[in-house]
């Protein structure tokens, strides 16, 4: 039921549950006739992916809705083969992909063109576009590679680093992390 507030706690709920887990979220209310009590429905609707949402429906609309939007499940399913907590699954759907028949089909040949890719692939997917976030992540990156050079200094024992610097971009970097 519709209540002043739920449809941002249920974005939030969707996309926390969304990146939590790893999976695509799908979410669809009920809407505008699809009770005869004295509750209200929104008709809301979400598709999100891996904490993000790519297409929400309009709330409170007086007819049906239809949203969609393109799901990266090859992306949702190696970023979940890269966390331990999935590893299990992982050899599990091995197993059950083995047992799947194949069937092989000719193209379909269809005459209306291929819709657009939605949503439309971002330039630079892994940079945040909002400064603040983008200054976070870089300052991520850059002290996890200062963790790891710590890191393998001690393990090696080595008390001395020698790097060359040219001038250019990565070794400048390079001698940033060094310091």
């Amino acid at each position: 039921n519709a209540t002043v507030g739920k449809a941002d706690y249920r974005r939030q709920l969707v996309t926390n549950q969304s990146a939590r887990c790893l999976s695509a979220y799908l979410y669809s209310a009920a809407g505008c006739g699809e009770s005869t009590t004295d509750l209200a429905w929104d008709g809301h609707g979400l598709i999100v992916d891996y904490g993000n949402i790519l297409a929400e429906s309009t709330r409170y609309t007086p007819t049906d809705q239809l949203i969609t939007a393109d799901l990266d499940l090859l992306r949702l399913h190696q970023e979940r083969m890269r966390q331990n907590t999935f590893a299990q699954a992982c050899f599990h759907h091995q197993r059950e992909l083995e047992t799947f028949d194949t069937v092989r089909m000719a193209p379909l040949k269809d005459p209306r063109p291929c819709p657009r890719v939605q949503p439309v692939p971002t330039r630079f997917p892994y940079v945040p576009g909002a400064s603040d976030q983008r200054d976070e992540r870089c300052a991520e990156v850059f002290n996890i590679q200062v963790q790891g050079l710590a890191t393998r200094l001690r393990a090696t024992g080595l008390k001395t680093l020698v790097l060359g610097v040219s001038g250019g971009l990565d070794s400048t970097h390079a001698l940033l992390v060094c310091c």
